[in-house]
């Protein structure tokens, strides 16, 4: 039995309608939410997921510093220096003190009373604690570096005097932050907070990036949501090997939540 050109031309059309599903989709990065996976797009700002601000443990003058922004530490790195005179002083009384203790030691051993030697040997003991605190104080004139990191701010300079148990006066040197520990900080509207949980990979984008995505994971949700805003504070870290000296705090970023399997 013979074919028609209508049902031929029914056949060609039939075809055509099958061949896309048959195509292979194309291939999608590794480091790129899959079609269909976000399920929640939010904008925000890169914050370093560690910071730490540097004071002093003694006040003091600042008389040197060593340090500017960006630049790199380790721990230990000196940072700045207050005028130690006064404390060299002290610790110069601390241990005359400890010398006379010692001596008025000795004097009750060749023949004082039990009682008396007793408490020439507590105050020896005061002396050297004494000298031990006027040590550490003189110590604490050199401000150094807690941790390894990047130098965000210089917040005193050489002349200015810092109290770290002062209200109305300067209290640290710099802060620190370590690049390598990016987080984003975002606002997630109460609608869409159900689409949110801790531990919840995302991709993110940095708009002075735009040929990079990063991914991160949900690190934190904020259990007070804010009343004026209508949202809840959502921290998302970036993958420390994501991370790097490209990625600065408070640049604006694009974060996709993807759907938790």
């Amino acid at each position: 039995m013979g074919v028609s050109n209508r049902d031929h031309g029914f056949n060609r059309v039939a075809v055509l309608l099958v061949m896309p599903a048959l195509v292979a989709p194309a291939p999608v990065r590794a480091d790129e939410p899959k079609a269909g996976r976000a399920v929640l797009e939010v904008r925000g700002h890169l914050v370093p997921g560690s910071q730490v601000t540097v004071s002093p443990k003694v006040a003091g003058q600042v008389v040197e510093v060593t340090i500017e922004e960006g630049q790199r530490v380790k721990a230990g790195d000196l940072l700045a220096r207050l005028d130690a005179a006064e404390y060299e002083a002290v610790l110069r009384l601390a241990r005359a003190r400890l010398k006379v203790a010692e001596a008025e030691l000795a004097k009750a051993r060749a023949g004082a009373s039990k009682a008396d030697l007793g408490v020439a040997e507590a105050r020896v003991e005061v002396a050297q604690a004494g000298v031990t605190l006027a040590q550490l104080r003189l110590d604490g004139t050199a401000v150094r570096a807690p941790v390894d990191g990047v130098v965000l701010a210089v917040r005193a300079g050489v002349g200015t005097r810092i109290d770290p148990r002062a209200a109305q006066m300067p209290a640290a040197v710099c802060d620190l932050a370590d690049p390598q520990a990016m987080e984003v900080e975002v606002w997630v509207p109460e609608r869409d907070l159900a689409k949110v949980a801790k531990g919840q990979a995302c991709v993110v984008r940095v708009d002075a990036l735009p040929d990079a995505t990063h991914r991160g994971r949900v690190a934190r949700v904020h259990p007070v949501a804010d009343r004026a805003r209508g949202a809840v504070a959502v921290r998302v870290r970036l993958e420390k090997a994501a991370a790097g000296e490209n990625l600065r705090p408070e640049l604006t970023a694009v974060v996709q939540f993807l759907t938790r399997d």
